[in-house]
């Protein structure tokens, strides 16, 4: 019987956000997998719940004899091949996927799925909470705009996990072609200074390579989104910017400055636990611009992630290939989650009047 919700990854970081708020809703029939045994004991032990474990590895190939009870996979961890996502294709395994590489996200969105199963990805903070911003700025602001921006900051005193860190350097030095454009784009250039409000202000982003915005330029073609990164110490923002000019920022892709910046992280003293997305049309003045913001970015992603699990569980439609937006709406996480709030203008005004400002 296919009734198992197999996390993979689900003792990292995220997982165990993930696995920790599927159980809070009473989902109990949960399996977490990966390679690293000691870890994966010491969590189902710590949580002190009826869950297993199982050991596989991702990039020497699952045996398709490790799903035969599952009904569902969480995908917590990047992968390097998409073969996973193919077997759960084939044996009609929902699929659930917080990847922010882009990479993998375009190459699942190649694939052929008939609406028998659904395979979702773009699901979290970012990718995911900003694809669901995007489509509702679009509906405010009519799909008459051909420009989007997707500006992110994050806490440095924030406590991202290791893959998260791993990630964000990894991708800082990237070359990317986006749809769109004739010619490729570079990561932490094209510097914008845009206005978070609060409780974030001002502050400067650069162009990442997350996996929304090519995803959202397929979607919707013809509206050009970029994606926009910073953080909340305006100084880190600066330095590598610096360092970027300065053909340096291959000294920040080294094992040792990726385990340094995670050390470095989650100490409040070097910033705060703050993030805030803004979707704008990329100017100064936008009246229609949507701001989120919340604290520990790593928590929402996960309670995002479990949010989209718990839909997909209660609903009697099937998706097929599709990313968060099929799923739900912004208003809907946004009631559900109490650890992302709407910003913008309206929080704005409203700290004027209280004199707050």
């Amino acid at each position: 019987m296919r009734n198992k919700i197999l996390v993979i990854g689900g003792h990292g970081y995220v997982g165990q956000i993930i696995v920790k708020n599927l159980l809070k809703a009473g989902i109990d029939h949960l399996v977490i997998g990966g390679r690293n045994t000691q870890k994966m004991q010491e969590f189902v032990q710590q949580t002190r719940k009826s869950i297993a474990y199982r050991v596989m590895d991702l990039e020497a190939g699952i045996d398709s004899g490790q799903l035969d009870d599952v009904q569902m996979i969480v995908m917590c961890v990047d992968q390097k091949n998409i073969k996973l996502v193919k077997l759960c294709i084939e044996h009609k395994i929902d699929y659930v996927d917080i990847s922010a590489r882009s990479e993998t996200v375009e190459a699942i969105h190649q694939l052929a799925a008939d609406k028998e199963v659904s395979i979702i990805t773009n699901v979290g903070l970012a990718p995911g909470v900003t694809n669901l911003m995007v489509r509702e700025y679009l509906q405010l602001a009519g799909r008459e705009k051909t420009k989007v921006a997707i500006d992110i900051i994050l806490g440095i005193g924030d406590a991202h996990g290791k893959a998260a860190v791993e990630w964000t350097f990894s991708h800082i030095n990237d070359r990317y072609a986006l749809l769109g454009e004739e010619q490729e784009v570079e990561s932490f250039t094209e510097g914008r200074s845009v206005n978070f409000f609060l409780p974030v202000g001002k502050k400067r982003t650069y162009r990442l390579n997350f996996a929304d915005q090519h995803t959202l330029r397929r979607e919707y073609p013809g509206v050009a989104v970029s994606t926009y990164l910073g953080f909340d110490l305006s100084l880190v923002t600066r330095i590598l910017h610096g360092l970027k000019k300065m053909h340096l920022l291959k000294v920040l892709q080294s094992a040792r400055f990726i385990s340094f910046m995670q050390k470095i992280m989650g100490h409040k003293r070097f910033g705060s636990d703050v993030f805030a997305v803004k979707v704008s049309n990329g100017g100064e003045q936008d009246s229609r611009s949507l701001v989120v913001y919340g604290y520990q970015e790593a928590r929402v992603t996960g309670e995002v992630a479990a949010f989209v699990v718990q839909k997909l569980l209660k609903s009697p439609e099937k998706f097929g290939i599709a990313t968060i937006s099929a799923v739900c709406s912004l208003s809907e996480v946004l009631n559900k989650l109490d650890s992302l709030k709407l910003g913008g203008n309206r929080l704005e005004d409203q700290a004027k009047d209280q004199g707050l400002t």
